[in-house]
Order: C-alpha cells, then sequence, then structure tokens
C-alpha cells in the first residue's frame, strides 16, 4: 500500500518507520494483526509505502497506524491519498481513496491557572 500526501499546508512530516502496524477491522475495533514486513518514507515525493509479510485477503478491511517522531508546525487537516497494490510482478494499482490526519494546535489544549 502507498499513501501520499496530497493536501495539508506543511509538508513536513516525519514517521517512526519501525512502529507501524496493521490490523484487520476498523480503527478502534481491531481484530488480528498484519504483520508488516517494511515500510518506507519518499520525503520527495510525500509518499509513505506499506509492505505487508503476507498478502491480504481480497475484501478485508485493514487499518494502517503509524506514529510520527515529529509533528508538523501547522495545524490542519492533512489528506493522503491511498493506493493498494496486489501480490506479483509489475501489479497494478488501485486507488481507494483518501485517509486523513488531523494535527491540532498544541495551543488548544493548554489550561491557563
Amino acid at each position: 500500500m502507498t499513501l501520499q500526501q496530497t493536501e495539508g499546508v506543511d509538508r513536513f512530516f516525519q514517521f517512526r518507520l519501525d512502529a507501524t502496524r496493521a490490523y484487520v477491522g476498523e480503527p478502534r475495533n481491531f481484530g488480528k494483526e498484519i504483520p508488516v514486513a517494511e515500510t518506507t518514507f519518499d520525503n520527495s515525493q510525500r509518499l509513505l509505502s506499506v509492505r505487508f509479510a503476507q498478502p491480504v485477503a481480497p475484501g478485508q478491511q485493514i487499518t494502517i497506524v503509524v506514529r510520527p517522531q515529529l509533528n508538523p508546525d501547522t495545524a490542519g487537516t492533512y489528506l493522503w491519498g491511498i493506493t493498494a497494490y496486489p501480490a506479483g510482478e509489475q501489479p497494478a494499482g488501485q486507488f481507494l481513496g483518501f485517509g486523513r490526519i488531523n494535527i491540532y494546535d498544541s495551543s488548544t489544549y493548554r489550561t491557563s491557572r
């Protein structure tokens, strides 16, 4: 799978690639963990690639969990185009839609004393 940043003010994301996880099911309702073989990030293309140890069964809904090393400085909604690739030689990708990462301004959560 690939996730490519298509929208968002800040172009600066740093991920902890070794902390990438994948699960069968929807967010907050995880099922079995899917082993991740490799995660890479091409900063110039804003492209996060996740390769699974075994192919994911057709029709399975999965959730990919990424961990930031450092969040962008600018709050906002960041859209990422998601493309899935089947196993095999020279696979043709299928665009699945967009995922969203919301970054909030930390001053929003400060309390005054």
